[in-house]
């Protein structure tokens, strides 16, 4: 059996954060749907990236005879849309795609009985099998290895190949127009998904329709899980501005290089900016969130610059309220 069927047997439920594109589109279509409770619309703008307008509708009608056959099961059919844990339906979904997309029919029928019992479970693998296809066609193979993005050596503070080479780096930016145009779309990002929370409200869809204008809508299940980890892990108070606010917080700037270095395999100083506000176990399931932003923005050729940072000067400024050129920038923490 695989390691998410493991996991789920012992009762260690995988996090979100560690999907893979293929498998994040397969999970969140599903909660998607479940949340929206209004048909497949919801989906049509998401499958239409993926898809491409000519195979979207046959792509949806099959994503509809999948749902249809999970809310079928003799369980639930997934978790709720803010989890951030997979549901064992869902670990057993993505398990049984993957074993399908593989051929490996012998493991895709032991799942498939699991999940719907031996009568129902030829059904749920033609459908299963149906949009796997169609995933694996479009370019998303769930069985495309992860590009790691984790500690390696003794801690995740080194690498057994021993340090990489120290790479030419960015003047340090303290205002906003000194951001480059992706570091500027990121940090609009992250403001905006804060200012969300501070309303109580979810601030996915907010951020994923600010990456869908600059068409990298598949970045916004990396932020925001790695906002989500800091909402609801952070040992101290994280600060993140209002939309207008033309100063950078310490933090700001923090997670602006995480994701640089995270772009760069710079995994111990990824960690070690994440380690400024998260526990040692929650900084380092980040790291898979990092990995996953890293990637969407470098299909979307989007770099950002690796810079020499002046936290010192940084934390200066946000000591001095006075000095901030917007009344808003104290008091704007996520958590």
């Amino acid at each position: 059996m695989g390691a998410d069927m493991r996991a789920s047997r012992s009762g260690r439920r995988r996090s979100v954060a560690s999907l893979t594109l293929a498998e994040q589109i397969v999970v969140w279509g599903l909660r998607r749907y479940q949340a929206a409770r209004a048909g497949l619309e919801p989906l049509a703008p998401m499958f239409q990236r993926i898809f491409g307008p000519q195979d979207t509708p046959p792509a949806l009608e099959s994503f509809s005879h999948l749902i249809d056959r999970l809310n079928r099961l003799p369980r639930g059919n997934g978790a709720g849309f803010m989890d951030q844990h997979l549901s064992a339906i869902e670990s057993m979904l993505l398990e049984l795609m993957t074993a399908l997309q593989r051929a490996d029919r012998g493991r895709a029928r032991i799942v498939a009985v699991l999940m719907a019992g031996s009568e129902g479970a030829d059904d749920l693998i033609a459908v299963a099998g149906g949009f796997a296809t169609l995933l694996n066609d479009a370019g998303f193979g769930l069985t495309e290895d992860r590009p790691a993005l984790t500690p390696t050596g003794r801690s995740p503070m080194a690498g057994s190949s021993g340090p990489a080479p120290e790479p030419q780096r960015a003047p340090a930016a303290v205002m906003t127009e000194d951001l480059a145009a992706g570091e500027t779309l990121l940090l609009q990002a992250i403001r905006l998904w804060v200012g969300c929370v501070k309303m109580r409200l979810c601030g996915f869809e907010r951020i994923e329709q600010h990456f869908q204008a600059h068409a990298i809508a598949d970045a916004a299940p990396s932020l925001h899980a790695i906002l989500h980890h800091t909402a609801v892990a952070a040992e101290r108070p994280v600060d993140v501005r209002c939309p207008p606010c033309r100063l950078l917080s310490p933090d700001e700037a923090l997670m602006l290089h995480a994701i640089a270095c995270g772009q760069r395999a710079r995994t111990a100083e990824a960690y070690d900016a994440l380690s400024a506000w998260l526990p040692p176990t929650a900084a380092r399931l980040t790291l898979d969130a990092v990995a996953g932003i890293s990637r969407a923005l470098r299909r979307a050729e989007v770099e950002l610059p690796l810079r020499r940072w002046d936290f010192e000067l940084l934390n200066r400024l946000a000591a001095e309220p006075h000095a901030a050129p917007h009344p808003d920038t104290a008091g704007c923490t996520i958590h």
